[in-house]
């Protein structure tokens, strides 16, 4: 079962270093750090069963927009519907 939730700073240091092998190589700890810790911003995380982090999403939000601004799945985990999911998620926040 997949999970989706608000990024906290512990799943940013689970991912950190493997941020450009396990997902892609835009992503890099001080980007996604600096996402996370934006007031503008909002980061959240897909997790498997184990608690693992398989992927994430950020967005920035305005009065009464919101800008996705990148969704990823971990390559393992990728055409399993997760982004979808996870966009979803994004318009309830």
């Amino acid at each position: 079962m997949i999970s989706i939730s608000s990024m906290t700073l512990e799943d940013f240091e689970l991912i950190k270093e493997n941020l450009s092998s396990d997902f892609d190589e835009f992503w890099n700890p001080s980007t996604l750090k600096s996402e996370l810790l934006n007031k503008n911003s909002k980061c959240i995380v897909a997790k498997d069963s184990a608690g693992n982090v398989i992927g994430f999403a950020s967005m920035w939000k305005a009065v009464d927009d919101i800008h996705i601004t990148n969704i990823v799945v971990r390559n393992d985990f990728r055409n399993q519907g997760i982004r979808e999911s996870a966009t979803k998620r994004t318009y309830k926040n």
